[in-house]
């Protein structure tokens, strides 16, 4: 089973491949790209993620998943939902919801910003 963090490397050096004009990168493309940053490269996933784009356009790919993506609207959201309706019994509680969600969605991006700055790796570790 591949890990969400191969896959995403993996992916990334498709993309880049792709972006750079390679639109049928090998595996040797791939590892090469992967290896410039110093990640190595398990042949086995990269066999399997490899096979998945065959005969495929990588571009179609992503414009499909970007409109899956946008119909799904996404786990958070959902997971919101409940947590919103239980919040308030009373329409008083229910307008004061709105407000206390953005100031705590604010709080977040703060703090996000502040951990971002300088997180300690870099972007393939």
């Amino acid at each position: 089973l591949l890990s969400t963090t191969s896959i995403m490397k993996l992916l990334s050096a498709i993309a880049l491949a792709h972006l750079g004009g390679n639109n049928s990168p090998s595996a040797q493309d791939i590892k090469n790209i992967l290896g410039s940053v110093s990640i190595e490269t398990d042949e086995a996933e990269l066999k399997y993620v490899l096979a998945q784009f065959e005969g495929q356009d990588f571009f179609e790919l992503i414009e499909k998943g970007a409109s899956r993506f946008a119909q799904g609207g996404g786990a958070a959201r959902s997971s919101a939902a409940p947590a919103a309706s239980s919040a308030g019994a009373s329409t008083a509680a229910a307008k004061e919801e709105p407000a206390k969600e953005a100031k705590k969605e604010e709080a977040k991006k703060v703090e996000v910003e502040e951990e971002e700055e300088d997180m300690g790796f870099g972007l393939f570790d």
